[in-house]
């Protein structure tokens, strides 16, 4: 099993942004053979203004550079819950061929209203696993 911490990272609206990690998360199958992987990411997102604010982000699990999985999640701060922060999973079930294989996260700011900056992992770190079944 290998596994990593994602760090906190605020997002921007220009490009695609690789989440931070305690650790590259690659795992190595032997020559010959295939494996299957499974993978799980997840964290949050939240945003830093106050009241009346919404923003959405949209997130990518990748295996060696290829997008395999995509989730959108939004947040929201309100004059009565204030920072509303929301969950993200991705996950996938694949086979993997011979070789090094190496697993990040991507994420980007889609949507920003009133003036509010998208934040990954801000309220506790958020986490990527792969246990590869041989």
């Amino acid at each position: 099993m290998s596994t990593a911490t994602l760090s906190s990272q605020a997002l921007v609206t220009t490009g695609w942004t690789t989440l931070p990690s305690s650790a590259t998360v690659t795992v190595t199958v032997p020559a010959g053979a295939t494996a299957t992987g499974l993978i799980n990411a997840e964290g949050d997102i939240a945003l830093n203004n106050a009241a009346s604010a919404q923003g959405m982000a949209e997130l990518h699990l990748l295996v060696d550079n290829v997008i395999v999985r995509k989730v959108r999640a939004s947040a929201a701060n309100t004059t009565l819950g204030g920072n509303m922060a929301a969950a993200w999973h991705l996950g996938t079930v694949m086979t993997l061929s011979e070789g090094s294989h190496t697993v990040t996260v991507e994420a980007k700011t889609i949507l920003a209203v009133g003036g509010t900056n998208v934040t990954v992992n801000s309220l506790s770190p958020g986490a990527l696993n792969i246990v590869v079944l041989q």
